[in-house]
């Protein structure tokens, strides 16, 4: 009898894993692939579609989709909305095409969405509050950011580390990518007088990253 319980333990232990990665919200991987969501396609899919595409959702709290009363300095419109689970999202439209869609207090570690969506190609840190900095881990080539922000390790160093919980996580049409790059380290450029070529810097995986001046 000890004998077979053993064996069932490994069976156990994989499905209390599985569980553990299925109860992560909001789900950003759904039925395509990013910087798809859900068949809803930065810089293709129109807003009507788009608030179809939530409405059908039943991971989404449906009574808080709504229009922003305060649009973003980028863009003419919003829709935001909050997942049933925890966790908000928010789609941003340019002459009534989505742009980005931006998932806020996700859940998700660094080395999950790694393994998710390989390594990112440039990472940037820009100031944010006393010891804290921004981090943006960005794949060009697919249309996505990630941001968190994080302690100095040491004076000029930021350890970047496979447990880093994102804070969040944007798909973006990569025609908008120069704007989102200029509206990220405008604080950085604006009051630091450091230019775009100085904060990115190529992913060179975890560890220590210097902070260039």
């Amino acid at each position: 009898m000890i004998r077979k319980n053993l064996k069932l333990l490994p069976l156990i232990f994989s499905i209390m894993i599985s569980s553990c990665y299925r109860q992560v919200y909001p789900n950003i991987v759904l039925s395509c692939d990013p910087p798809c969501w859900n068949g809803i396609i930065p810089g293709e899919s129109n807003k009507l579609f788009v608030l179809e595409i939530l409405r059908e959702n039943p991971e989404i709290d449906q009574e808080t989709i709504e229009n922003s009363l305060i649009h973003h300095f980028l863009f003419t419109d919003d829709v935001s909305w909050s997942f049933s689970e925890g966790g908000e999202g928010i789609a941003y439209f340019e002459n009534d095409v989505l742009t980005q869609i931006e998932f806020r207090k996700t859940k998700y570690s660094l080395d999950y969405l790694i393994t998710e969506f390989g390594d990112p190609d440039f990472v940037l840190m820009t100031p944010y509050w006393g010891r804290e900095i921004n981090i943006w881990l960005l794949y060009s080539d697919r249309g996505v950011l990630l941001h968190y922000t994080k302690n100095l390790s040491s004076n000029n160093f930021v350890r970047i580390g496979p447990k880093d919980k994102i804070k969040n996580i944007t798909y973006f049409d990569r025609k908008i990518e120069q704007k989102i790059l200029e509206s990220i380290s405008r604080s950085a450029r604006d009051f630091y007088g450091k230019s775009l070529e100085i904060l990115m810097q190529k992913w060179t995986g975890y560890g220590e990253i210097e902070i260039r001046k």
